[in-house]
């Protein structure tokens, strides 16, 4: 005899906010991507917002889309115009509304954390590169970036110098991140065969 149907049930919303409310940056990077509902509860969160911002000394103050720990986030650019985004390993949507939120911390240009502003405006911002002739850059906090960049922008802030390249030999490759202390270095490895290697 077959089971009758049970129609399916909705979480109340405030449930699924606290539940919500638990999971971890890695967590809430992947849940942003599962339904518009999780998206919106996660972006609106202010307590949530604050967790996705470096607390640890090396990068205080960085979306930890790329801070939380080094080399989890990649983009990988394809024929110039095409980006991918991986964070541990995973490809993320390009639609994920992580990228497009502030790089740096908020509360450090609101007035609620001052001290964090001058600890950005020390960091270096290092690009090495095997393209060649193009020697390594460095920037210093917001002099170059701008208080309100985000985190995409400032993926394509970097990548400019590289894909402006004398005869656009850097039409494919990777870039990714090595955090140590005062400084975000990043590392932008050529793909000669046409395709993403995926290896910064």
């Amino acid at each position: 005899m077959a089971s009758p149907s049970v129609p399916r049930r909705r979480l109340p919303l405030e449930l699924q906010v606290q539940i919500i409310s638990y999971l971890s940056v890695e967590d809430q990077i992947r849940a942003a991507e599962v339904s518009q509902t999780w998206c919106r509860i996660i972006k609106d969160s202010q307590s949530m917002r604050k967790s996705r911002y470096s607390s640890e000394r090396t990068a205080r103050g960085i979306h930890c889309l790329i801070s939380t720990k080094s080399e989890c986030f990649r983009c990988d650019v394809i024929d110039t115009s095409f980006r991918e985004y991986y964070f541990q390993r995973n490809r993320l949507r390009n639609d994920n509304p992580f990228l497009d939120e502030p790089f740096f911390s908020p509360t450090a240009w609101n007035g609620e954390d001052p001290k964090l502003a001058n600890w950005i405006n020390r960091m270096e911002f290092d690009l090495f590169t095997s393209v060649p002739g193009l020697p390594r850059l460095t920037w210093r906090g917001t002099e170059y970036w701008g208080e309100n960049i985000t985190v995409r922008k400032f993926m394509e802030a970097m990548l400019k110098p590289v894909l402006e390249a004398e005869g656009g030999v850097a039409a494919n490759g990777s870039l990714t991140f090595f955090i140590a202390i005062n400084t975000i270095a990043s590392a932008y490895s050529i793909d000669f065969y046409g395709r993403s290697s995926g290896n910064g």
